[in-house]
């Protein structure tokens, strides 16, 4: 398995996803924690992210869907917030 989120490797599909939602909500650095957390609770988030940047995290894996990063958001939150 191969996942990559912005040229770096992650070794499960979780870290991938909180490194896809991190770079996203936090816009590559920019945001403060108050637009992260703002983010994080915006339910248009994972649709925003889809659309995008296609919810691609690796060569050769399934990428990513809505649902999926709904989820994700909702169970770590705080790894998302951790990574930003």
């Amino acid at each position: 398995m191969s996942y990559a989120i912005e040229g770096i490797a992650y070794d499960t599909r979780t870290d991938a996803l909180t490194a896809l939602v991190a770079n996203w909500v936090s816009a590559g650095g920019e945001n403060d924690i108050d637009e992260i957390k703002s983010a994080l609770h915006d339910s248009d988030t994972p649709a925003e992210i889809i659309r995008e940047w296609g919810g691609e995290i690796g060569t050769g894996e399934a990428p990513a869907d809505e649902e999926e990063l709904r989820t994700h958001i909702l169970t770590h939150k705080a790894d998302i917030i951790m990574a930003t």
